[in-house]
């Protein structure tokens, strides 16, 4: 199965969560011996959640020991460990009914929250508790967007293939209650007792099923109607604006608990960090908040450099303790991805998310290299978070518009199948049976009860080819193409000299080109001569049908070569053409067909009838 661009977010996600994991680790980790275990285990469990995103190798028994190794580590590490159990609560969430995943996505992020409480204090219990949502909103949300992507997809195929039987439905009942009609009267026609068929009557009738079936033709290259105009919105909007909403409250509360904690008794310095994060959050919710219409917000260029202001303002009015001054830049990036949607604007985001971790002493902040790649990761995922949230919606709804084009050009592809069988089988048969019948009115037969099973056996055939157009792609032999245009050019009048090198191979296409370049033969040209080779080699099969008298009645184009064109270009062949005098070819190159079923008995009968040990030339009048 293909997997949609968010599964790419998703990657992302896990990797710079777990680059963020092990930098925070080794920041607040003892240097000894355990801290190596600690890293193991921190890359297991990313490892175990992205089996569980991905819904493979039995997820819900990997949430035991995902669960087990969120909390277990606490036992050895202590309180440099956690707060993680985001992660094993968006597992949770992801791989539960929701009315059981969601209260134990609350109680195992509470746990948390318990467990941090009791080693590091009440605030930072707190913080515990606000980072496990943010984390398990981001590690649920974007992954639960992507596989509502590969849903979309894999739904939207599946109606493609309903759309195109239905459709053969349709086909079918038209075809029977038409072209089946009239050609049972042809077939009562020819099966009238006791004084035989009326040749003049079977010719009609045999025209007027002609007409119809170019009818049906035409109409089959009728547009489709667009199922996109009707199709309900998605939700992913909605859904995506309230996980938004929960991270950046969940961040700035973080934020400000932190700044809470060590700052305690500076008001004037809280409220107006809270101020500026009050104004960051309203900004990058203007700018990144998920709209149906994947419309823009107002003046949103100058909004965005005020929310760039907003960040630069809370680095350079220090003292913060730690690297609260961060917060509000992180919502710029997210707003600055969102907004731009260029590759520029990736680049400027990991090249800032660099660039402010190397450079926190400048802002007052002690750092250790692993704080350093610590701020660095944190602030790509998320930013890459918001970006995700923000966008996918509307990937969700373009993916949902290139579906419902892909379902139309489904629909069309079989209409337009339909349309070149009808016209390139169907009307090669239903010409063959108005030639001969026209021929025996005007000179009756020495046998008219031979004629007579001949144009039944051409009848009966039409009945196949309508069925099997129906019922999907036409295949014929090619070395019943070869009989059965010797014999209708004969009826037409013409000499026919078929040309083998080697037998006939089994070749659907060629089938096809040789019936309908007969079928313009008799349509629109008076042959005395007609040639017919066919050749063939490892790479290439040369099928060349050459007539006389084709300047004798010159009319408008068809669509008969555009069809043939259209289907030799699908298997990588060619058709060209040339005029010479009142002379015309036709010349179709083709590949060998790939290896396929064995050949009917009948298209053995036929190949036995055509083979020569070297060059085969057959004459008639």
């Amino acid at each position: 199965m293909v997997r949609q661009p968010g599964w790419i977010l998703v990657a992302v996600l896990l990797l710079g969560q777990t680059t963020a994991r092990l930098a925070a680790f080794y920041a607040f980790a003892p240097p000894d011996r355990f801290a190596l275990a600690g890293a193991a285990i921190i890359v297991t469990i990313m490892a175990v959640q992205g089996l569980v995103i991905v819904g493979r190798w039995w997820p819900r028994v990997l949430l035991v020991p995902l669960v087990a190794l969120t909390f277990l580590p606490y036992i050895v590490f202590g309180a440099a460990w956690g707060p993680i159990a985001g992660i094993a609560a968006a597992g949770l969430a992801l791989t539960l009914r929701p009315r059981l995943a969601w209260p134990l996505f609350g109680l195992v992020v509470l746990a948390d929250s318990v467990v941090s409480g009791l080693l590091r204090g009440p605030l930072e219990g707190a913080v515990a508790a606000a980072l496990g949502l943010n984390v398990g909103f981001m590690f649920f949300a974007i992954p639960y967007l992507a596989r509502q992507l590969d849903q979309t997809a894999r739904e939207q195929a599946r109606l493609a293939t309903a759309a195109v039987e239905a459709e053969r439905l349709h086909t079918a009942a038209r075809l029977r209650e038409t072209l089946g009609a009239e050609l049972g009267a042809v077939l009562r026609e020819l099966r009238r007792p006791p004084s035989g068929p009326e040749f003049a009557r079977v010719a009609e009738l045999s025209r007027r099923a002609s007409a119809t079936a170019r009818s049906i033709a035409g109409t089959r290259r009728e547009p489709v109607p667009n199922p996109a105009a009707t199709s309900t919105p998605e939700h992913g909007s909605a859904f995506a604006w309230w996980f938004v909403l929960a991270m950046v409250f969940n961040y700035s509360a973080v934020a400000l608990s932190n700044l809470l904690q060590v700052q305690a008794n500076q008001r004037p310095q809280f409220v107006l960090f809270a101020g500026l994060m009050v104004l960051a959050c309203g900004l990058q919710l203007y700018h990144g908040a998920p709209r149906a219409d994947g419309g823009a917000p107002r003046a949103w260029p100058w909004t965005l450099a005020l929310h760039g202001a907003v960040g630069l303002l809370a680095l350079v009015l220090p003292p913060w303790p730690d690297s609260v001054g961060f917060a509000p830049f992180l919502l710029f990036f997210g707003a600055v991805l969102v907004r731009l949607r260029t590759v520029w604007s990736w680049v400027f985001t990991a090249a800032g998310a660099v660039l402010l971790a190397l450079t926190m002493e400048s802002w007052g902040i002690p750092a250790s290299p692993a704080v350093r790649v610590y701020w660095a990761s944190v602030i790509l995922t998320g930013s890459i978070a918001v970006y995700a949230l923000c966008r996918v919606p509307e990937v969700a709804a373009g993916l949902r518009r290139t579906r419902a084009a892909a379902l139309r050009m489904a629909v069309l592809a079989e209409r337009l199948r339909v349309a070149r069988d009808i016209h390139d089988v169907l009307g090669h048969t239903l010409t063959a049976i108005t030639l001969d019948a026209e021929l025996a009115a005007r000179r009756p037969p020495p046998d008219p009860a031979a004629k007579t099973r001949e144009l039944l056996g051409l009848a009966d055939r039409a009945l196949q080819d309508l069925r099997s157009i129906a019922a999907g792609p036409t295949g014929l032999s090619l070395a019943e193409e070869l009989i059965s245009a010797r014999k209708v050019l004969e009826a037409a009048g013409s000499r026919v000299t078929v040309e083998l090198l080697t037998p006939p191979p089994e070749h659907d296409v060629l089938a096809v080109v040789l019936r309908e370049a007969v079928t313009n033969v008799v349509r629109h040209a008076t042959p005395e001569h007609t040639a017919i080779a066919l050749t063939t080699d490892q790479h290439t099969v040369r099928l060349r049908v050459t007539n006389d008298g084709a300047a004798a009645a010159a009319r408008p184009p068809g669509s008969g070569l555009p069809n043939l064109t259209a289907r030799l270009r699908a298997v990588g062949g060619t058709l060209g053409t040339q005029r010479t005098g009142d002379t015309f070819t036709l010349t179709a190159l083709a590949p060998p067909q790939p290896q396929s079923q064995p050949a009917s008995d009948a298209s053995r009968t036929a190949s036995t009838r055509l083979r020569a040990p070297n060059l085969l030339t057959a004459e008639a009048r």
